[in-house]
């Protein structure tokens, strides 16, 4: 069985930038309506 390997980098947050080409973006109003429902319901725990 072949064993994989992995590498852990950090960055800075203020260093990432969004990708331009993402498919999934939301307007300011998207965006009032998103908070408006994690205030009211919460977020739901992922498990």
């Amino acid at each position: 069985m072949e064993q994989s390997t992995y590498c852990l980098v950090e960055y800075d947050v203020s260093s990432l930038r969004p990708y331009a080409r993402n498919a999934r973006t939301h307007s300011q109003k998207q965006i009032k309506q998103i908070a408006a429902s994690i205030e009211r319901f919460g977020l739901p725990s992922v498990r």
